[in-house]
């Protein structure tokens, strides 16, 4: 479908572009009148003005349909009550999932567990058995952590329990990347580090440093607890109190559940803080890379968080590009939230914070992913009844969307620019019967004067985003979105770049979230304007 604009663009401002359709598109159905004259819209906006209400497009927090079954992965072990506490993506796009499998609940007897799946949530059959592997190493075993290492291996962290001792202790196992145990790790290919000696001790959260050296966080004694180790296993003494290091983050009881390592060396640990009162906070502490707290992170390095319920358990944290520390937790429903880099609740779903129910029954996020695309990808627990009425809990993922989504207007708007000649501005939409060869074009060409200026920053601040609109209608619809966010690297170098003092250019050769591949601007004189934007591919939203 083609269609030649009248009007077309004003940088920073202007919201939309007449364009008048010049031909009918094969196979459309439109009446005689419509495709006489079937107006289109096109819109560049400036990151300005990406706070319109009503928009038609998908927010932060909404479920991504394209994985698995309607954005959800639900896997069985031994149909016992089995949960991920832990993922990571590898750079094949494969995604490994470890948690627990549960033998007996009344003995407290499970075994670790693993399991690996395709990018699109499909389980993987090389790895494993059938895409699973199970551990038994000592009488209760909970894996909650994994780490994946250069050289393709896989650490994972937990609690093992020596019923015979009648305590709880951190364990460090490591795997070969077919799902196997790496035996040259620690003892027999496992590491364990006793914070006094109660069930209560274990660890939940792993972090791999540059230098090789794992750090581990969980809970002791009912405080914050993390310990750091050389990569064969060791306690690093030089960390902490001989290696380990405890805080009260403040409740009568806490637990440290996640941790994650900034760029800048610096640790957060995530978890709860049971109050007084009986209400359960979300939990944050930053610690310098010594083992010390960070004081310029939220109160003296410490940030509690408390969402209506009063019940929220923090289980995992994940950093944003841009620094922003997500967490996900549960209470009934799979929950998440977002911070900013000062220990500061940010603006994310609907009341600060996005939650997921999966089939109806009660669940829990345990883990979380920032994807390529800056989509959030959550793993945890879903239970539920099979067949014979008894209760289950299976594996489960939910992908969000993440990072900030920018949206078009509820319609376009008058007063752009218009092209000094006529039939100079084009978009060009093919929605194909395969999604991959989807094609959206829109060229605005000998463009009213545009000052260089007008432009932007792109390369820092200042997000572009191109939207269609379809008024042949009574009312306007969308049909397509392309956004470029600002600054980002694509392939190791910078998406955006500015040439001559005349134009920017945006080139993402993987195309964005929405299927953006290239956006040019070019300022200039009467008759010397440009914008050129391409997108291709199923991410396209047609």
């Amino acid at each position: 479908m083609d269609w030649a604009p009248r009007q077309a663009f004003r940088p920073g401002t202007c919201r939309s572009s007449f364009l008048e359709r010049t031909g009918p598109a094969a196979g459309a159905n439109l009446s005689e009148s419509a495709r006489a004259r079937h107006r289109m819209f096109v819109a560049l906006l400036g990151v300005m003005l990406l706070t319109a209400p009503g928009s038609l497009l998908a927010a932060p927090g909404d479920l991504d349909v394209t994985f698995g079954a309607n954005g959800e992965v639900t896997t069985d072990f031994a149909g016992g009550r089995d949960g991920v506490a832990a993922l990571v993506r590898q750079p094949d796009g494969k995604l490994v999932a470890v948690g627990t499998q549960s033998l007996d609940t009344n003995t407290g007897q499970a075994d670790f567990a693993l399991a690996r799946y395709t990018a699109d949530g499909v389980l993987d059959p090389s790895f494993g058995a059938g895409g699973r592997a199970t551990m038994d190493l000592r009488d209760g075993d909970h894996v909650r952590a994994l780490v994946l290492q250069p050289d393709g291996k896989l650490v994972v962290a937990g609690k093992t329990t020596i019923a015979s001792m009648a305590r709880s202790e951190f364990i460090l196992a490591r795997y070969h990347p077919d799902g196997t145990l790496d035996t040259s790790f620690g003892s027999g290919g496992l590491a364990t580090t006793s914070f006094g000696g109660s069930f209560a001790d274990g660890a939940n959260a792993l972090v791999l440093q540059s230098d090789g050296k794992l750090v581990v966080a969980g809970s002791a004694g009912g405080d914050f607890a993390l310990a750091r180790h050389h990569p064969d296993g060791t306690l690093d003494v030089t960390f902490g109190a001989s290696g380990r290091v405890t805080t009260d983050v403040g409740g009568s009881s806490d637990g440290g559940r996640a941790l994650v390592l900034q760029s800048d060396g610096k640790l957060v640990a995530g978890g709860d803080a049971w109050e007084p009162g009986g209400d359960i906070s979300f939990a944050l502490a930053r610690y310098e890379a010594d083992g010390s707290l960070d004081p310029s992170f939220g109160e003296d390095g410490l940030v509690k968080a408390t969402f209506d319920e009063g019940s929220n358990q923090l289980r995992g944290l994940a950093i944003e590009p841009d620094g922003k520390l997500v967490a996900v937790g549960s209470f009934t429903v799979f929950e998440m939230a977002r911070f900013t880099s000062d220990g500061t609740l940010d603006v994310f779903g609907a009341t600060g914070r996005a939650t997921a129910n999966l089939l109806g029954s009660s669940a829990g996020a345990n883990a979380v992913l920032v994807l390529p695309d800056g989509n959030l990808l959550a793993a945890g627990h879903a239970d539920g009844v099979d067949s014979d009425g008894e209760r289950v809990r299976d594996f489960a993922l939910v992908r969000f969307l993440g990072g900030d989504v920018l949206v078009c207007a509820p319609m376009p708007q008058l007063g752009c620019r218009e092209s000094t000649l006529p039939l100079k501005g084009r978009l060009r939409i093919k929605d194909a019967p395969a999604d991959s060869r989807d094609r959206v074009t829109w060229k605005w060409l000998k463009g009213a004067a545009t000052a260089f200026e007008d432009l932007g920053d792109p390369l820092t601040m200042d997000d572009y985003v191109v939207c269609a609109y379809d008024e042949s209608g009574a009312s306007s619809t969308l049909l397509s979105r392309l956004v470029a966010p600002a600054g980002g690297q694509c392939r190791g170098q910078s998406c955006w770049k500015a040439k001559s003092g005349k134009r920017v250019g945006y080139n993402d050769k993987d195309r964005t979230r929405d299927g953006l591949r290239s956006l040019t601007v070019r300022a200039g004189d009467d008759g010397n304007a440009k914008v050129l934007a391409k997108g291709q591919g199923a991410r396209l939203s047609l």
